[in-house]
């Protein structure tokens, strides 16, 4: 058996003669047609292969509905491509819903993986997970890339976690708080400020000045909008609890393009009109470097080949990558497809993402505004604030506030329905920051001054 949730003295004991083995995972959901009240739901996790202890066998994956169900175990596929000890494991179920609504779809389980580094004992830390779905949609969005990466420490890299939208859907991208259950953050996550998200192509960018190499757990949601009268209306989101591990030494690399783009990496590709993108990957070749392509593009429409080059200015050696891109009338569609190429050696990796609409014009960028009501229905006073800190927040749904230090660290969480009443007392004086979340995602964010 995996250890429980409450642990004995003894337990504690035996516990460690097994490793902890959840690294990251999220839940997908797809549905065989727009009218089915039956959902097909797969929860997938990346896992430490050094563990003795399997992927389910005491997970719970709750429906959403009132009913859950315990995961049976199931074995790892071994990941070797992904780094050392790492592995995959998924679990697929069908299962009937009563009726049409929104249903909030979790797996939780006991076994995270030990030794994360911005959280507080991750190993005695349950692994969390949730997916919003919304009958307004067939499908969630899906990862095109894999959600573990290796960079290196005190490096600049980009990692990505674009999807793509089967319904053809707008899709946005937000950092949240990884949970340790439903509406619970983890103890003492810290999202470093040097980390920025594209929201648009989901591509991170982490200038890594942390005073250690290890392993690194976050989180985002990938949303989808659905579009109302002209008005894109948040539908669902998929939460994807990710990790980076980062090595101590880390060789140079580099990865560019020939392209110039917009910050959003937009690319137009009509229909009969191929379009070609080189990629340059630069570092030594001892490093034994790869090009790799992942896409949400249907691969009959795109294709990817690799070279070797040298540099003539300083004779390092570059992968080059040549993308391919020659849509089909079928592949029209109102929203790009994500296309991720990813730079990688034995030691750490980075990526570039483009947006690719096959159209014959680029749209015009989605204005999200469903939000902006959301805005102004929340109020955070006194500020400054010397005893006690008062949120009110109007429409009468549960809500979020989440206090940070100025340097990122989660100290508080209130969990509350129309206001909240926190005491600051315990506070030292200075900067914080509060962030009140609804549906799991950021509402408003504010800088609090603690005075005394």
């Amino acid at each position: 058996m995996k250890r429980g949730l409450l642990l004995t003295v003894f337990s504690c004991v035996t516990l460690f003669s097994f490793a902890s083995h959840l690294r990251c995972g999220y839940i997908s959901v797809h549905r065989a047609t727009c009218t089915s009240l039956i959902f097909t739901i797969t929860v997938t996790v990346f896992t430490n292969t050094a563990s003795d202890v399997k992927f389910g066998e005491d997970g719970i994956l709750d429906f959403g509905d009132g009913t859950s169900m315990v995961v049976p175990k199931v074995e790892n596929t071994p990941r070797p491509d992904l780094g050392s000890n790492i592995g995959m494991a998924t679990y697929t179920i069908n299962h009937r819903y009563a009726g049409v609504g929104s249903y909030l779809v979790s797996y939780i389980e006991p076994n995270r993986n030990g030794g994360v580094l911005n959280m507080s004992d991750s190993f005695f830390t349950t692994f969390y997970t949730e997916t919003l779905i919304d009958f307004a949609q067939c499908s969630t969005p899906t990862f095109v890339a894999p959600p573990l990466f290796m960079g290196g420490l005190g490096n600049t890299f980009d990692l990505s976690l674009g999807a793509g939208s089967p319904d053809d859907s707008q899709i946005t991208y937000e950092f949240a708080v990884p949970f340790r259950d439903r509406g619970t953050p983890v103890s003492g996550f810290t999202q470093p400020e040097t980390m920025t998200l594209n929201h648009l192509t989901g591509l991170i960018t982490w200038d890594t000045d942390v005073s250690s190499p290890g392993e690194y757990n976050f989180a985002i949601n990938a949303v989808q909008w659905k579009n109302v009268n002209g008005t894109l209306l948040r539908s669902q989101y998929i939460r994807i609890d990710f990790q980076v591990i980062l090595n101590a030494e880390v060789p140079f690399y580099n990865i560019q393009d020939n392209q110039v783009l917009d910050p959003y990496n937009r690319i137009l590709a009509p229909d009969g009109e191929e379009k070609t993108i080189k990629i340059f990957f630069e570092t030594d070749a001892a490093n034994q470097p790869k090009l790799e392509m992942y896409s949400a593009l249907p691969e009959e429409a795109l294709s990817f080949s690799t070279y070797d080059s040298v540099s003539s200015a300083d004779g390092s050696d570059i992968k080059v990558g040549v993308l391919k891109i020659a849509t089909r009338e079928q592949d029209l569609r109102s929203t790009g497809y994500i296309i991720t190429v990813r730079g990688r050696t034995a030691f750490g990796s980075t990526d570039i993402n483009y947006l690719v609409y096959a159209a014959d014009e680029l749209p015009p960028l989605p204005v999200i505004t469903a939000t902006e009501a959301d805005l102004a229905t929340v109020q955070v006073y006194p500020n400054p604030v010397s005893d006690f800190i008062q949120i009110d927040v109007a429409g009468g749904e549960t809500s979020t506030a989440l206090i940070y230090s100025a340097q990122g660290v989660l100290l508080t969480s209130h969990r509350f329905e129309n206001n909240a009443i926190i005491d600051t007392h315990n506070l030292p004086a200075g900067l914080y920051i509060c962030d009140v979340r609804r549906n799991n995602a950021s509402v408003k964010k504010i800088k609090i001054i603690k005075s005394k």
